[in-house]
């Protein structure tokens, strides 16, 4: 490493160190630093095993901050939902700045923002901490040669125009015809900033004009002004999908006849985002199994070191093989969700689950669970491997209950019941059911309420997903005597 590196080290009285480089998308994101006051050579299985551990804490950073970024994306999308729909019904009877002004908490939490306003043409409606108006024409004016694809963020907003308490600005083009802009505006963060060492004394330059390190490292604080707390890649996501009240704006101010047409292009737009969403899932999951498959891999690197029971430690790297390979499939199902071409053939309700039980035997007899299937005979018309997905998905769920609670004599009851055009399937168990307060949640995304680590609450939005965009049902959850039930109806498949 550099020398004045070196002596940077000295000065702190270090003699040895190592890092690990923490990459998140692939850039530093951060670094363990290990520092000793003597020499300290690492032997080669240390090193071996840092490295392992050090990649499977990238793909655990990785996929924490992966869940963090969607689910703020999910709460985004839900007030957007939600705000759009009041937004189109106020229009309905009132004209666009009144609607919008009606709505103004609405707009600041759409993009946790402390200030919004609508600019079209040249009228102006404000809601919240925002510049005078003269400043938000001039503001406009300056950017607008600036945005990318109807988009201009900045959390520095000094930098292209003086302004007293606003740092902060997103502003998206929603319109073209005519001319229709919202600006969101964040507030001054002021930022407490520590260095270890003033950092305006970086550098000394001795007689031979070498560049030397600092020496002291005595906390230097200063206070950061003049920005705003940055705005979240999820908010630039979330954002895009305000596009579609431009065609609102469009179509009011044209014809409002047209109404209907643009609720199928909002709906097919919605579609479209759902698979994207649904990609972007299937991509997140990949990473942490990635980094399973390499330490399931490493495990061949303990037989090597040790002779003890090489047969089941093969046995036990042979079985999380196949449990990889098929949740790699189920990833591959829920892509093709929206693909027009995805098999689709009738098939009987009771057959898929008895197939699914005979795959989770060895699992459910181990914990002495007993698994019964009640009722009519029943067929449905879909995809078998989604269905797959939802059976296996309510099953697991409830033998992880009945687990973690330790439950005495625990069942898993399912039961068909057919009336007139629809199916009923009932899949109770006696796991004791969940908070009713939770009820009403279970099938948001990323919402669960197991133990941190060992759920990731995508399970049954998933299953929440395929019953109602792929079979046209629906399912629900309600608390029983004994446990929690979930209800899963279908259309029969005579009359699809």
């Amino acid at each position: 490493v550099s020398p004045i590196h070196l002596e940077y080290l000295r000065n702190m009285d270090v003699a040895s160190s190592m890092s690990l480089s923490i990459i998140v998308d692939g850039k530093l994101w951060g670094l363990f630093a290990c520092h000793h006051p003597s020499p300290l050579p690492l032997a080669y299985t240390i090193r071996h095993y840092c490295e392992m551990f050090i990649g499977l804490f990238n793909a655990l950073i990785q996929e924490r901050l992966s869940n963090e970024s969607l689910q703020l994306f999910f709460r985004l999308k839900n007030r957007y939902s939600v705000l759009k729909e009041a937004f189109q019904t106020l229009l309905v009877r009132s004209d666009l700045h009144t609607a919008f002004t009606a709505l103004g908490s609405s707009w600041l939490e759409a993009m946790d923002s402390d200030g919004v306003c609508l600019l079209q043409n040249s009228e102006c409606s404000i809601f919240g901490t925002v510049p005078p108006t003269s400043y938000i024409r001039e503001l406009s004016s300056i950017i607008d040669p600036l945005h990318e694809k109807d988009l201009f963020v900045s959390h520095s907003l000094g930098d292209i125009l003086l302004t007293d308490s606003i740092s902060g600005v997103l502003s998206l083009i929603i319109s073209q015809n005519p001319r229709t802009e919202i600006i969101w505006f964040r507030r001054e963060w002021v930022k407490i900033l520590k260095w270890a060492g003033n950092p305006d004394k970086a550098t000394l330059i001795d007689q031979s004009q070498r560049i030397s390190p600092r020496k002291s490292f005595e906390t230097f604080t200063i206070e950061q002004r003049g920005k705003s707390i940055p705005w979240n890649p999820s908010h630039l996501l979330a954002v895009q999908l305000y596009k579609e009240l431009g065609s609102i704006v469009e179509l009011d101010n044209v014809n409002r006849t047209l109404k209907h047409q643009n609720q199928i292009l909002i709906q097919q737009g919605k579609m479209a985002m759902m698979g994207e969403m649904i990609s972007a899932i299937s991509h997140q999951w990949k990473q942490p199994l990635n980094a399973l498959s390499i330490l399931i891999d490493s495990l061949t690197v303990l037989v090597d070191e040790c002779d003890r029971n090489p047969k089941m430690i093969a046995d036990i790297k042979q079985k999380s093989m196949k449990k990889i390979a098929f949740m790699s499939e189920s990833m591959d199902v829920f892509s093709n969700f929206f693909k027009p071409d995805a098999e689709q053939t009738s098939f009987s309700i009771h057959q898929i689950i008895h197939e699914v039980y005979n795959e989770l035997i060895p699992q459910l007899h181990a914990h002495n669970i007993e698994f019964r299937i009640d009722g009519d005979t029943a067929l449905i018309y879909g995809s078998k491997n989604a269905f797959i997905q939802v059976i296996l998905n309510l099953l697991v769920n409830a033998d992880d209950a009945l687990m973690e609670k330790n439950v005495k004599s625990p069942f898993i009851h399912c039961t068909l019941e057919q009336k007139d055009t629809e199916i009923y399937l009932y899949i109770c168990d006696n796991g004791g059911g969940i908070p009713p307060e939770y009820l009403e949640t279970i099938f948001i995304p990323y919402f669960s309420t197991k133990m941190y680590g060992t759920g990731r609450g995508l399970g049954l939005y998933l299953s929440k997903l395929i019953m109602e965009e792929h079979f046209g049902g629906k399912i629900n959850a309600i608390n029983t005597s004994n446990g929690i039930c979930f209800i899963l109806t279908f259309l029969a498949a005579h009359n699809l």
